[in-house]
């Protein structure tokens, strides 16, 4: 047997060994208040069969619908719609939680209210540099900013664009504008609906 067939096998192995033990961490958000789930759950995906192992429950809080990662992987954001402020007034929360690298669990850093404008975050993006995150606010017609401080924490709302325009077909249910996604473009540039 050749010493570079040898290499070639062992490199194989190698890679092919890499590729079989590859499993990626999912966080999945969800509705608390109806149907008993109790927060953000965590589960691996096998990448070579496809197969998801059964959820764990990496972070009790409200009803965190949707989640961002931040660039550096290291804290996730999650949208409540249904939150309250110190006061008790319902209204929309955007938290922030790290990631305990070895197990997958997630450990609340701090939380901040949307907006004025009622309840409803549905959908936060965090910019590609890792320094903001923003809000689409259903309930609220609203798009709100919020500057990330270096641990991953949310700082003070810097910004709040409330929509106006014209409503759409069903007087019922669109009575006032309902933002349901923002995003960054190229250069960290604040796009809404």
């Amino acid at each position: 047997m050749s010493v570079n067939f040898l290499r070639l096998s062992l490199f194989l192995m190698t890679l092919l060994s890499a590729f079989s033990a590859v499993e990626q961490r999912l966080y999945v958000g969800t509705y608390t208040k109806k149907d008993g789930s109790r927060g953000i759950y965590q589960t691996s995906l096998d990448l070579k069969t496809g197969m998801l192992s059964p959820p764990t429950l990496a972070a009790e809080t409200g009803d965190p619908s949707f989640l961002a990662l931040h660039p550096n992987g290291r804290v996730v954001y999650a949208v409540d719609e249904n939150g309250k402020d110190a006061a008790g007034k319902p209204t929309g929360l955007v938290s922030a939680f790290s990631i305990d690298p070895s197990s997958g669990g997630l450990t609340l850093l701090n939380v901040q209210p949307v907006a004025e404008r009622g309840p409803g975050p549905c959908h936060v993006a965090v910019d590609t540099t890792g320094r903001m995150v923003v809000v689409a606010n259903y309930g609220g017609g609203s798009v709100a900013a919020f500057p990330l401080l270096p641990d991953g924490q949310i700082g003070m709302r810097s910004a709040l664009e409330l929509q106006t325009g014209q409503l759409g077909p069903h007087a019922g249910r669109q009575d006032k504008p309902q933002d349901q996604w923002a995003h960054y473009r190229a250069k960290s540039v604040l796009e809404g609906p």
